[in-house]
């Protein structure tokens, strides 16, 4: 009996160590199967979490936006500034659709002026008691920036523009509606998150230099951090209830609590620090940086403390927008699973 149970208790030891082998190998592979996909001068491009295996998936647009994956529909979501439209396909770039169009403001809309002579146009643009001033008029409604909602399927965008606006959709397009509204020059979305199991939605606002939020049913709007330097990325993490963004002209990543409290210097000493991306499990964050002077860009990534600050991609044009693709990089949690099931077949024995 007592030789019975040494001889289980070899196999399992045996069996154990091979398994853990093969954990591991499993976690180095994994480490690749990650990505991270980006906007770059008229591009969407992405690789490895690693920065490895560069591939462009979408050529051809019009300029560089926001960015968000669809991983339960395998689709990716992009705003084209310069086109005016909002567009998906599928994360290999196939399939392309336009999914929303028409960004265009109105004649008198707003206390908005537009004047065109020879197809050339401008806006006058008149806040209530302020002096007029002229506008491009491609700054006045065109797509910014773009989240979803999958618990409603919904997409939700804010407009760079001067009148405030916030939409949302279905997931292939339809069903617009307008849901929140600032009027002439109070608000410019430049990105935008969700925190749908309470219903809010955060955005950062480079117009007047502050963070925000409201509830996804328009009420309860309020100012959660202020009197930065233009504001820009912005990231959820929403385990621990914190908010991350990045400051570009202070060059410096942040993060407080969902309600601006304990606001801390994650990141500081980079140069144009823009838009930034969390990856929970491996406890990291991913942000875009531009040098001031050569307008090159580099995709980097810390611990959530700011520590240990690696460059991924380097060399690399305008970027508009960064989103993880996590959904296969730790398929090997499977194998502790085996581990598990072996060790309660040998208590039996």
């Amino acid at each position: 009996m007592k030789n019975n149970l040494q001889i289980g208790q070899w196999m399992f030891f045996i069996l154990f160590g091979m398994l853990m082998i093969l954990y591991v190998q499993d976690l180095n592979s994994a480490q690749g199967r990650g990505k991270i996909y980006w906007t770059e001068d008229g591009q969407i491009k992405r690789s490895n979490l690693n920065g490895s295996v560069v591939e462009s998936v979408v050529i051809g647009l019009e300029s560089r936006g926001d960015i968000v994956l669809d991983l339960p529909n395998s689709k990716m979501y992009w705003v084209d500034f310069w086109a005016r439209k909002i567009q998906r396909a599928n994360l290999d770039g196939t399939h392309i659709e336009d999914i929303v169009t028409g960004f265009r403001i109105p004649n008198g809309e707003g206390g908005i002026r537009i004047n065109c002579n020879n197809e050339k146009c401008k806006a006058i643009a008149t806040p209530k008691g302020g002096v007029p001033i002229e506008v491009p008029q491609e700054l006045l409604n065109a797509p910014s920036c773009i989240a979803i909602d999958h618990q409603e399927n919904k997409i939700y965008w804010g407009n760079r523009n001067l009148l405030g606006i916030f939409k949302r959709a279905d997931l292939d397009g339809s069903n617009v509606e307008e849901f929140l509204r600032f009027g002439l020059m109070h608000s410019s979305a430049v990105n935008v998150e969700l925190d749908v199991k309470v219903g809010k939605m955060y955005w950062t606002d480079d117009l007047h230099d502050q963070n925000l939020r409201a509830n996804l049913d328009a009420s309860d709007t309020e100012m959660v951090v202020n009197d930065m330097l233009e504001p820009h990325g912005l990231a959820l993490d929403l385990h621990a209830r914190k908010m991350y963004w990045s400051i570009t002209f202070q060059g410096t990543i942040q993060r407080s609590d969902l309600n601006g409290n304990n606001i801390e210097n994650i990141v500081t000493g980079l140069s144009f620090p823009q838009d930034i991306a969390l990856d929970m499990r491996s406890r990291k964050i991913y942000w875009v940086d531009q040098d001031r002077k050569t307008f090159k860009s580099k995709i980097q990534r810390a611990n959530l403390d700011g520590s240990n600050v690696t460059d991924i991609l380097t060399d690399l044009g305008s970027i508009g927008g960064i989103a993880l693709d996590l959904h296969n990089q730790y398929a090997f949690v499977s194998n502790t699973n085996k581990l598990t099931t072996i060790w309660a077949n040998m208590k039996k024995d």
